[in-house]
């Protein structure tokens, strides 16, 4: 078993020298992810983590085989992690609220120590910026307005489930990317472990720097495209659409964070080879811009659409190459909305049951083809079967 593997790895590191501690930290972490109970359980760091615990502080014999045991069982066994990131801009979203892997809570239906935890975390930044924020108890109003994305992670080492949880958190904020057209940022974050005592630990991710609270203000008119999101993200069923249209998602939140404009158009572009790309067939230009056109766009706008999406392309190789003069930045605003347009039009297509791009039952290549050559623009079902949204 991969447990006693472990507990035999600890009694070797624990008798070792520091200087040996390393290579065998990375020994267990290779047993648990060869393992089918610890597998994507445990990170370097819990590990070292766990050792610098079991000598330093509990005192663990190695030798004493029960406690050892016991201490490295204890460790291993995969735990519930709760972490809570405030979205600093946001303002007036309902509670409960799901986005992605998350779910949005208000400030007052956290646990009373992941409040003070906050709290605490808040006035420490007033003392920073209060030359800024004028008013401390303002300022804590203004925290407590935003709301808070809990995700669930579960792992064996806190620092496992922490990368685990910024991964979800991530994806989730794309969501809401995707559907506001602008940028949200997570920059901390208060984990809860249910035991007993309850344990709390806190943490950045994009370092420490506040964020003005209140510019991103709650609007139901984005509510359905945000609950198709989250039913592409957490889709309990896969396809190769869906796979293509969740890379849009993660590449399009890329560009909307991205603080160059150079960037930002390439990640569009990205996102637009995600979704209509064929894996056998690298190529862009006019098989691409027909792909666009006929997927996102009636017939009397199919040729702007193609043009468009040629003209798109053509600017690429300027923006790359150094000292290149390419004018591009007034394109942005359209790039976006082709991407989004493109977006939407796959997502009604795979809920038509259209699931994979150019092979099999269910191709958009195909559906395309037919389009092309019936001469009419309806578009048939494919596969019938439960909608996307």
């Amino acid at each position: 078993m991969a447990a006693e593997e472990i507990i035999g790895l600890f009694n070797e590191a624990l008798q070792a020298p520091q200087s040996k501690r390393s290579e065998i930290c990375e020994r267990v972490v290779m047993v648990a992810d060869h393992s089918t109970e610890f597998r994507n359980m445990l990170s370097y760091t819990d590990v070292d983590q766990a050792l610098l615990i079991a000598s330093k502080y509990f005192r663990i014999d190695p030798n004493n085989a029960d406690t050892l045991g016991a201490y490295v069982r204890d460790f291993l066994a995969p735990k519930e992690y709760h972490f809570f990131y405030p979205i600093n801009q946001t303002v007036n979203f309902p509670d409960n609220y799901k986005i992605g892997y998350g779910t949005g809570r208000s400030f007052t239906n956290l646990a009373k120590n992941i409040q003070r935890g906050f709290e605490m975390t808040w006035i420490n930044n007033f003392q920073l910026y209060k030359g800024i924020w004028g008013d401390v108890e303002r300022y804590l109003e203004n925290r407590k307005q935003a709301m808070f994305l809990e995700v669930v992670s579960r792992a064996s080492g806190q620092f496992k489930a922490a990368r685990e949880s910024e991964a979800k958190v991530e994806q989730s904020l794309d969501v809401l990317r995707m559907a506001y057209q602008e940028d949200f940022v997570a920059t901390e974050y208060y984990m809860e472990l249910e035991s007993k005592p309850p344990q709390i630990m806190r943490g950045p991710i994009h370092g420490e720097y506040d964020i003005l609270p209140g510019t991103k203000v709650y609007n139901a008119a984005h509510d359905e495209k945000i609950s198709a999101l989250n039913e592409i993200l957490t889709a309990g069923r896969d396809n190769e659409i869906l796979d293509r249209l969740r890379t849009a998602t993660r590449l399009f939140g890329a560009a909307t964070s991205s603080k160059t404009q150079e960037a930002r158009y390439i990640l569009l572009c990205s996102a637009l080879d995600a979704m209509v790309l064929d894996d056998k067939h690298n190529y862009h230009g006019e098989k691409l811009a027909e792909r666009i056109a006929f997927i996102s766009s009636e017939p009397a706008q199919r040729r702007d659409i193609f043009m468009q999406v040629n003209d798109v392309y053509s600017r690429i190789p300027g923006i790359i190459l150094p000292g290149s003069k390419t004018e591009f930045a007034d394109k942005m605003k359209s790039l976006q909305e082709l991407v989004l347009r493109t977006f939407w039009s796959l997502v009604k297509l795979e809920g038509k049951g259209f699931t994979s791009l150019a092979t099999g039952d269910g191709s958009v290549v195909d559906l395309i083809e037919h389009m092309k050559f019936s001469g009419t623009a309806e578009i048939p079902p494919s596969r019938p079967r439960s909608p996307i949204r």
